[in-house]
This record gives structure tokens, C-alpha cells and sequence, in this order.
């Protein structure tokens, strides 16, 4: 997960999810592939210290997040799959 700050008087963040394979044949790394968080980017969200959590088998991402307008608290949990999709739900905080 990468988050990037946008603004200055109202901060809020664009967040990003990207996978990451090995390349066997090198022992090394690469980029596969990166996703925009639609649900966050653009809605005036501003995220704070962002966990990956295991919960039995399944990793997630618990994004603590404030509106920069209203104030409003929320906590997104973000779960990653394979196929390069995710789900996203939000839990009022």
C-alpha cells in the first residue's frame, strides 16, 4: 500500500495498492501491478498510520481515516487479492 499527501491548508491522501512478484529466475523483485483505492482518492480522506494485519488467513490493510471537511472518523479495511483486485469496506470509528 502507498499513500501520497495532496494539499496544504486541507491535507487528505491518495492511497494506491500494488503487487509485487518474484522473479525466479533473477532472486528478485518486480512491480506487477498498481491500482488506484477509488473509494478513498478524491474524497477527501486523510489517513493516519495505516497496519497490515493478519486475520486468520486473510492479510488486510486497517487504514484509520478523517475527512479534511467534516471531520467525519472512519476505519477502512482493504484486503488484497491475487488477481489484482481488492475489497474495501468502511467502519464508522
Amino acid at each position: 500500500m502507498v499513500a501520497v499527501v495532496d494539499g496544504w491548508e486541507h491535507v487528505r491522501n491518495r492511497v494506491f495498492l500494488q503487487w509485487i512478484r518474484l522473479l525466479p529466475d533473477e532472486h528478485d523483485w518486480r512491480l506487477a501491478h498498481t491500482t488506484a483505492i477509488s473509494e478513498i482518492n478524491g474524497k477527501n480522506w486523510r489517513i493516519s498510520t495505516p497496519r497490515l494485519v493478519l486475520k486468520g488467513k486473510q492479510w488486510q490493510f486497517v487504514i484509520p481515516a478523517e475527512h479534511a471537511f467534516t471531520q467525519k472518523k472512519a476505519v477502512f479495511l482493504l484486503i488484497p487479492s491475487a488477481d489484482f483486485k481488492y475489497s474495501l469496506t468502511e467502519r464508522p470509528k
